[in-house]
């Protein structure tokens, strides 16, 4: 049986030879047309270049035909078979041996992505929760020593995980993946960066959360996405390093133009004015560029007027709002055109200008945003001024017709009231403060002034026994009663407000309660941008009170204060108007 199964073997071997004979015979007929009488050491013709690289695959076919002894050709010597199957037999451990680590790479490459495959195909194909037990196999797995995923893949799981609700095991495989002594994954050690930019926010600081942010983002310095480099700023100006905090801020400026304002601000509080006005230069040109491509962009010419501004040039900035206007009349647009007469207000005050052209620059501004509080302000303030009186009656007469206009409008009542205080009409702006309180009963503003003007028209007190002179405490008492009321009121809509708790604290000590005022004003003094006066009240409460040595200590902070500021180039403190006109 078994020799008949050889045979058959045979057969079907010599049938599939002379095949394969037959299919090669005029292969050999062409291959010897040429140089037929030259061999080479092994007996094979010599051919040219050209044939050589044509019939090198059909070659080695042939000859690892002949070495197997599939068939052998009449022209090929014995000797060359011998070495043919001489060298196959010494390389085929090598052989299979390779074919056996390509096939294992073949197979474990399938399996990690068939794996990673099914695990992402569970992760997603489920619309409704899954149950935890999976979550917790699938984290199981993803944390394993043995695991087929890489950092890039096992991230990618830990989001997948935090989005299911599974923050604790995603938390885990981030810190896994970005530890604190080693290199890690830059994308795990900016993950675990990002949460701990909250405490950044919060006073104090503590040291440890510092530390371990410098950390991470100093292992993803690699990685420079905005989000990241508003971090490191944010950083760096937390530990006072401001040169690096500017270099970040460039970069980011780069991706983000709208960051080449603060970055300005930046290096203006340095005191690098030229590189500050570089910055606003390169923010006008970027924002100007893309307002040329698309004029009906109200952002890029906000931003545009906003960077121009800031360099000085209002009327340019002006001129863009109002062509911006022609296109779209839009609530932004009018209100940095408010803003920027408001601008040119200040530039004019500052340098002299007439009291003409700056109630002109007050009225353009209030025709573009009628309730913008700054131009009230403003109007008061001008209203003040000593070489405003040609024009006070103009002004007045302004606001009243405003009034008229818009009865159950707010500023221009408020504006009015001071105008009253200013000219001793107390009595009117009380009367004008009860109005804005009817219309706004929380207004912080009409609340504290209105205490302040009950508590300044007190009448002082009496220190005779009379009927008159009782009549008179009492009427003083009612009116501080009702001044304390009105200002606590105001404090409770804006407490942190130093203006107003100065006022609770001067109503306190008219009312001879000492302890309370003094404990007022050294709240204030805590929010206070300018305690001098607050110190020198301070001072001559305890004078009064007998305690010296204290009074003489508030006495000389405030004296230092006034020494500092003396010593000090002059400044002037930016008005609410010159910030941005991109609010």
């Amino acid at each position: 049986m078994f020799a008949l199964l050889q045979a058959c073997l045979r057969s079907v071997r010599d049938f599939f030879a002379r095949l394969l004979r037959q299919f090669a015979e005029p292969f050999h007929l062409i291959t010897d047309l040429q140089n037929t009488d030259s061999i080479d050491e092994l007996g094979d013709p010599i051919r040219p270049a050209w044939q050589r690289l044509l019939l090198a695959p059909w070659t080695a076919i042939v000859s690892l035909a002949e070495t197997l002894g599939l068939f052998v050709q009449q022209s090929t010597p014995s000797e060359t078979l011998k070495k043919r199957r001489k060298f196959l037999r010494l390389g085929l451990p090598s052989v299979l041996f390779a074919a056996a680590v390509l096939m294992a790479i073949f197979i474990h490459t399938l399996t990690e992505n068939s794996v990673h495959g099914r695990y992402l195909k569970r992760l997603d194909s489920n619309a409704n929760p899954i149950a935890p037990d999976t979550i917790r196999r699938i984290s199981n797995r993803v944390l394993a020593p043995e695991h087929p995923f890489a950092p890039a893949d096992r991230f990618d799981l830990a989001q997948r995980l935090s989005l299911l609700g599974d923050s604790d095991r995603a938390q885990s495989i981030i810190e896994h993946l970005a530890p604190s002594d080693s290199k890690g994954y830059a994308n795990a050690h900016r993950a675990l960066a990002l949460n701990l930019a909250p405490s950044l926010r919060k006073a104090p600081v503590s040291e440890q959360s510092l530390q371990a942010l410098q950390w991470h983002l100093q292992q993803s310095s690699e990685l420079k996405d905005p989000v990241l480099l508003e971090l490191r700023t944010d950083y760096f100006l937390a530990v006072g390093q401001i040169d690096r905090a500017i270099a970040s801020l460039s970069q980011l400026a780069e991706a983000q133009p709208d960051r080449w304002f603060p970055l300005a601000e930046l290096l203006l509080a340095r005191g690098d004015q030229i590189a500050a006005r570089s910055a606003l230069s390169r923010a006008a040109q970027i924002y100007s560029q893309r307002m040329s491509e698309n004029p009906q962009s109200i952002d890029d010419r906000l931003r545009t007027a906003t960077a121009m501004a800031r360099l000085g040039e209002l009327d340019p900035a002006i001129e863009i709002l109002n062509a911006g206007w022609r296109f779209e009349q839009d609530p932004a647009i009018s209100n940095a055109l408010s803003e920027l007469f408001l601008l040119k207000f200040q530039k004019a005050r500052f340098a002299n200008g007439t009291p003409e052209t700056l109630w002109q620059h007050l009225q353009q501004s209030r025709q573009w945003n009628p309730s913008n509080k700054n131009v009230y302000e403003a109007i008061v303030i001008l209203h003040s001024d000593l070489g405003s009186t040609n024009i006070r009656s103009e002004i007045r007469k302004q606001i009243e017709q405003w009034i008229s206009e818009s009865p159950q409008a707010t500023e221009p009542l408020f504006a009015l009231s001071n105008l009253d205080a200013q000219e001793g009409k107390i009595d009117q702006a009380i009367a004008s403060l009860e109005k804005v309180l009817s219309f706004d009963p929380n207004s912080p503003p009409a609340l504290n002034n209105l205490a302040w003007l009950i508590a300044s028209n007190a009448p002082p007190q009496s220190t005779g026994n009379t009927p008159e002179g009782s009549r008179t405490n009492l009427l003083r008492a009612e009116r501080l009663s009702l001044a304390e009321k009105y200002s606590r009121a105001a404090l409770d809509a804006s407490p942190n407000s130093s203006s107003f708790r100065d006022t609770l604290g001067t109503i306190l000590l008219r009312q001879s309660r000492s302890t309370e005022a003094l404990a007022e004003f050294e709240v204030s003094l805590r929010a206070s941008k300018n305690p001098i006066q607050t110190l020198e009240t301070i001072s001559k409460v305890y004078r009064d009170i007998g305690e010296s040595a204290l009074a003489d200590e508030y006495q000389q902070r405030a004296d230092q204060l006034k020494n500092n500021a003396s010593t000090k180039p002059s400044a002037r403190n930016p008005s609410p108007t010159e910030r941005s006109v991109q609010q």
